[in-house]
């Protein structure tokens, strides 16, 4: 997906494994430095064998070191924002340059990523959460309608609807609150 000086952006798939273990004798990581010898390739983050998404491969030590310490920061503001304010490049990352139609971020980063990326950048926004829903294992929440109004153009709603008493009511009430913003 992308690749610079110090960092590699690998689009990895769903059932590779991120790293060998467990039974599993390769993964992408020992794959890339199986394909690139002498290149000290390190994780910066990893997703479950199961979760297809971008992966970010520190080429330098001191990318690595630096992308972690970000993510690690005071709040959780996962990769994006950590590339955002990564020093390494000598100009911001740019998702369109890299030939990306859109990105998944939180509404938090919304209306910022919009402003940037402008009207037909689209903007995938999990963490929805209804006002009586519980948080679950999400740290940054938003309603439907504060998503829409801060620049998302797909809502991903999953358990506020599938463990609703009523998912087709759930989702019809969103639907109609959503409309409202629209009129």
């Amino acid at each position: 997906v992308f690749e610079d000086k110090a960092l590699l952006a690998v689009n990895k798939p769903s059932g590779l494994a991120t790293h060998g273990g467990s039974g599993i004798s390769h993964g992408l990581i020992e794959s890339l430095r199986a394909l690139r010898p002498g290149e000290p390739l390190e994780l910066v983050h990893r997703l479950d064998r199961d979760t297809s998404g971008v992966i970010l491969v520190a080429k330098k030590r001191s990318a690595l070191l630096e992308l972690q310490a970000l993510m690690r920061g005071g709040e959780d503001e996962g990769v994006d924002l950590s590339l955002r304010r990564w020093r390494h490049h000598d100009e911001p990352l740019d998702t369109r340059e890299c030939g990306l139609d859109g990105v998944v971020c939180s509404a938090h980063e919304a209306a910022t990523i919009r402003a940037a990326c402008g009207p037909e950048f689209r903007l995938v926004t999990p963490g929805i959460r209804l006002a009586d829903a519980a948080k679950d294992d999400q740290a940054r929440i938003v309603s439907p309608e504060a998503a829409v109004r801060a620049g998302a153009d797909y809502l991903v709603i999953g358990r506020p609807i599938t463990q609703a008493p009523d998912p087709l009511a759930t989702l019809n009430a969103i639907h109609a609150n959503l409309a409202q913003l629209k009129a």
